[in-house]
Order: C-alpha cells, then sequence, then structure tokens
C-alpha cells in the first residue's frame, strides 16, 4: 500500500459473524499504518436495537427478552468464535446493561424520544467495535496495538437526531487534539460509524448506513490519503446485482457521478459520503472484503472513462418504483419508447428518471444501456 493514512470502513454485512469479522481483520493487517478502522453495527442488529424500542414501549416482555437473547447471544457467539471472550465479556456486558437501562426508560414511555433512540442505536457500533479491536489485538500479537476509540470524543454534530450534520470545525479540532496523538507508527484505531455526539454530550446519529459518512468525515480532518470501504460485492455495479446477477462493476467514478449515483438509489453508497472528501481530492476505493485484491470501483475528482451511460437505479419513492438512468447520454434516448413498462417522469443533465408500472426485463434494460454509444 501506499504512505500516509488510510481510513477502511467496514459494513454490516462484512462484519455479520465471526469468520465475515476475521475477513475484515486479514485486510486491516496488510494496510499501511498507521490507521484508522470506522465499523458498523453487525448485521440486522440496528433493525434489533428498533425491535427492542418498540416492544419497551408496548410493554412485550416476551418479545423483549427475546430480542435481548438474540443480541447478546450473537455477540457473544462471535467473540467466543474469535477467541477472544473473556478479553471483551466485562466490555459487552457494560453495552448490554447499558441498553437495558434505556429499555426500561421506554417502558415508561408513550413512544421513543429520537435523542433516546440514538442512545439506543449506538449500542451496535460500539458492541462491533469491541469485537473488532480484540480480534485484531489477538490476530496481531504484541507486535501492533489496535486501540478502541469512541468517536464521539471528535465527531460533533447539531442536534438533529438521526439525520444529524457534523461540525466539521469542531471535529477537526478535536481530531487534531484527541486522535491524532494515537495515529503512531503501527497503531490501529477502530472507532465507530454513524454516531457522533452534540453539544449538549447527547448521542448522534448521522442517518441510516452513515458509517460511509464517518469514514469520509474523518479522512477529511485527517487529510487521508485513501478512504476505503469495503462491503459484500466487489465495488459499485452498473446496476443492483439482485437486478442482474452479472451485472458489470464500474471501475472509475468522478465524486459528482458517484453522487448522483448514490441520491437516485444505489444502496453500495450512503449519499453523502462524497462530499468531505471532494475539496482534498481523497481518492475513494469501493471493494469487497472477500475479494479485496479483485476489483472495485474507484471514487475520484475526474473519472478517465468517460461512459456515456453509467448504470441504473431502482427506488421505491411514494408515487412508486422510480427507475433511474445516470449518465451524460441518458437524456439523448427516450426509454419509454422501446420498455412498455417505463413512463419517463423527470430528467436533467445526469438522469432521466421512470416510473415503473409494469414488469420489467432488467437484463435486456442492462444489455440495451451498454450499447449506447
Amino acid at each position: 500500500m501506499s504512505a500516509g493514512l488510510i481510513v477502511s470502513k467496514f459494513g454490516g454485512s462484512s462484519v455479520k459473524d465471526a469468520a465475515s469479522m476475521m475477513y475484515c481483520v486479514d485486510i486491516v493487517k496488510k494496510l499501511a499504518r498507521p490507521t484508522i478502522v470506522v465499523i458498523s453495527a453487525t448485521w440486522n442488529t440496528t433493525n434489533m436495537l428498533e425491535d427492542i424500542a418498540r416492544a419497551s414501549i408496548k410493554g412485550d416482555h416476551d418479545y423483549l427478552n427475546y430480542q435481548f437473547k438474540i443480541l447478546t447471544s450473537r455477540h457473544d457467539t462471535m467473540a467466543r468464535d474469535l477467541f477472544i471472550y473473556e478479553q471483551v465479556k466485562a466490555d459487552l456486558t457494560k453495552l448490554y446493561n447499558e441498553a437495558r437501562g434505556y429499555s426500561l426508560i421506554l417502558q415508561n414511555k408513550s413512544e421513543c424520544s429520537p435523542s433516546l433512540m440514538d442512545a439506543l442505536y449506538s449500542i451496535g457500533e460500539r458492541l462491533s467495535s469491541v469485537l473488532f479491536t480484540a480480534s485484531l489485538n489477538y490476530s496481531l500479537g504484541e507486535k501492533v496495538k489496535a486501540v478502541c476509540f469512541d468517536i464521539r470524543d471528535v465527531l460533533i454534530t447539531d442536534s438533529a437526531y438521526q439525520s444529524a450534520d457534523p461540525d466539521f470545525q469542531k471535529t477537526h479540532m478535536l481530531a487534531q487534539e484527541k486522535l491524532k496523538p494515537l495515529l503512531v507508527k503501527d497503531n490501529i484505531i477502530v472507532t465507530q460509524g454513524f454516531i457522533g455526539k452534540d453539544s449538549l454530550g447527547h448521542t448522534t446519529t448521522l442517518g441510516r448506513e452513515g458509517s460511509d459518512y464517518t469514514g469520509s468525515i474523518l479522512a477529511c480532518v485527517l487529510s487521508a490519503h485513501q478512504y476505503f470501504i469495503w462491503t459484500d460485492v466487489n465495488g459499485v455495479k452498473v446496476c443492483d446485482p439482485k437486478l442482474v446477477a452479472d451485472a458489470q462493476t464500474i471501475s472509475e467514478l468522478s465524486y459528482e457521478e458517484a453522487e448522483t449515483f448514490a441520491k437516485l438509489g444505489a444502496r453500495v453508497l450512503f449519499e453523502r459520503t462524497m462530499e468531505p472528501v471532494k475539496a482534498k481530492k481523497i481518492p475513494i476505493f469501493v471493494g469487497s472484503t472477500k475479494d479485496p485484491n479483485g476489483e472495485g470501483t474507484w471514487i475520484r475528482s475526474v473519472s478517465s472513462l468517460n461512459r456515456p451511460i453509467i448504470g441504473f437505479t431502482t427506488n421505491k419513492e411514494p408515487t412508486g418504483m422510480i427507475l433511474s438512468v445516470v449518465g451524460k447520454k441518458a437524456k439523448d434516448v427516450d426509454l419509454s419508447q422501446e420498455f412498455s413498462a417505463l413512463k419517463m417522469v423527470n430528467q436533467s443533465n445526469q438522469f432521466v428518471s421512470y416510473l415503473l408500472n409494469d414488469d420489467m426485463d432488467y437484463k435486456k434494460l442492462y444489455e440495451r444501456l451498454l450499447n449506447i454509444e
């Protein structure tokens, strides 16, 4: 790897169990150091915490106990499978008890306030970061030290709970003061995605799937050399692989292209991810934890590919399912004339959106778009 600080983010599907987490550990071990690792909650844990909040308010103790049993047994099992249970037992128990404390508060409420939900949400990322740090230290031995750092000590936001905006000036100042001194030779810093803290000291979140944004914020305030986003697919695809199984990986995108693609529904990227790194021209790489040396997508200021069509996305909106074709030539072709399932509803210089009102032959659409010149 090239010299310079590297920030890496691992999503929930990449740390869903012990075997998946070890793929991530192996990637981090090979990175140039110092490095920062941003971890999401394990797969489906955020949804589980929402279920706990709802069950607490309803007073559904059977379902509540069931959800807590799943939450605790999943993370305990991962710890045992990773051979770190004794090292993390106390930290895990403390977090389980904190979650139960929030549950008890909610049992006396008629609804869950956004601020309390954010506090409960934070349990997921904090659990996974404890597991990941201990796994790294177990795997690395004595030569390198992984440090678990609470991101809330540096990532300061406003008080718009569940969709908070970062205060870049304060975050930059605190990152220089508290985080940068830890980035000594060979150190690995493990921290949480998605969460932050407001000026009142209350936990906030950046919006669902906001861990990508956390990594981008840290890359910006610490002037990182590169930002890697590790997920369960080989980069950004021309379309969702669930629609076309053999969809090609887009090898390169500009920041603007990636932002447009994300805003229109490309789920592999959080739409605000590109914002913090653009000014400093920090490149982003999106790759797969299962194939770290395989293909992926580089996101930079300018793409050298000059593709007429980047790809297409689907996104469910109040008006129905919207299919958007992204690329500079998208507006030159009215696909509603070729596909009866499509009705054009919006267009710009970067994309055209269609209302999807019938069954769609996605493979045929995919092949048609690849042939546009």
